[in-house]
C-alpha cells in the first residue's frame, strides 16, 4: 500500500523521481496514511459489519507454553528467511510485474538513515508498529479465518492468506521471504487464537530492520540489483526446525 502512494506522489519506481518530492515527516505521514486507511480503518469497519467482537482476536490459549514456542518459531525460521530473500532478489523483475520497483524503494532507506531518538521513535511507530496492528488485524483476524472457511482447510487457508499478504506489498523481489513470514504469522495465530502474538511478532520483525539501520547505517546500503545465491546447510535445518515446531503445535496444540 505504501509502495502505491509512493508511486502516486512519482518518487517510487520513477526515472525522474527524488527524495526531494517529500521530506521525511512527510514521507512518515504517507505510510502513516497508507496504512490507517488502507488497512486499519476498514479493519475495524469489517470487525463491526461482520459482528464479531473484539475479544474473539484475543482469545487465552488452551496451553501456557504456546506463545512462547510460536514467537520462537519466527526467530528459527530466520535463516530460510535470509536465504529466500537473497533467492528472491537474484530474480529479475519480470517485464509482466506491474510495479516494478525497487525491493525497497531509496526514500525508504533515507528515512531509516536519519539520526536522533525521535526519529528512531517515529519510525519505530510508523514502520514497525502500526502497520503490525493494521495488517495483522486485516490478514491474520479478519481474512485467514474467512478464507478457513470457505476452503475447508485451515492449513490451505494459512497458505492462501499468507500469499495475499505478500502480494499486497506489490513487491516482487521481496515475494518469497514475505510469505515465509506470512506464514508464520498465520499459523502463530491459528495456534495461539490471539493476534497479540503475530502483531509482536510482526513488530519484531519490522522494528528489528529500524533498529538494525538505526544503529548500523552500512546496513541499509543495499543495492537492489540480482544478487548470487547458494544454498547451505542453516536455511534447510531452519526450514526443519520450523516444520517441527509446526508439527508439535498440531500434535498438542489443539488437544
Amino acid at each position: 500500500m505504501a509502495v502505491v502512494l509512493l508511486s502516486f506522489f512519482g518518487v517510487s519506481g520513477s526515472e525522474d523521481g527524488d527524495l526531494g518530492a517529500l521530506t521525511p515527516n512527510s514521507l512518515r505521514s504517507v505510510l502513516f496514511v497508507s496504512q490507517f486507511l488502507g488497512f486499519l480503518i476498514p479493519g475495524l469497519l469489517l470487525l463491526q459489519l461482520w459482528g464479531l467482537h473484539r475479544d474473539q482476536l484475543f482469545e487465552s490459549s488452551s496451553h501456557n507454553w504456546i506463545p512462547g514456542v510460536v514467537v520462537l518459531s519466527y526467530f528459527v525460521s530466520l535463516p530460510l528467511f535470509t536465504w529466500a530473500y537473497s533467492y528472491n532478489m537474484s530474480l529479475s523483475v519480470p517485464d509482466w510485474w506491474p510495479f516494478a520497483v525497487e525491493a525497497v524503494p531509496e526514500e525508504i532507506f533515507q528515512l531509516l538513515a536519519q539520526e536522533g531518538p525521535w526519529a528512531l521513535l517515529a519510525n519505530l511507530t510508523v514502520i514497525g508498529l502500526l502497520p503490525a496492528v493494521a495488517e495483522e488485524l486485516v490478514f491474520r483476524g479478519l481474512l485467514q479465518p474467512q478464507i478457513q472457511k470457505l476452503v475447508r482447510s485451515h492449513i490451505v487457508g494459512i497458505i492462501i492468506t499468507a500469499l495475499f499478504f505478500s502480494l499486497i506489498h506489490l513487491d516482487f523481489q521481496g515475494i518469497f521471504p514475505r510469505w515465509i513470514l506470512g506464514l508464520i504469522l498465520g499459523f502463530a495465530f491459528y495456534y495461539s487464537r490471539s493476534l497479540l502474538w503475530p502483531i509482536l511478532i510482526h513488530f519484531i520483525h519490522n522494528g528489528g530492520q529500524v533498529l538494525i539501520s538505526y544503529f548500523y547505517g552500512d546496513f541499509i546500503e543495499i543495492e537492489s540489483e540480482p544478487l548470487e545465491v547458494s544454498w547451505s546447510i542453516w536455511p534447510l535445518l531452519s526450514g526443519l526446525g520450523v516444520l517441527g515446531i509446526i508439527l508439535l503445535l498440531h500434535r498438542k496444540a489443539l488437544k
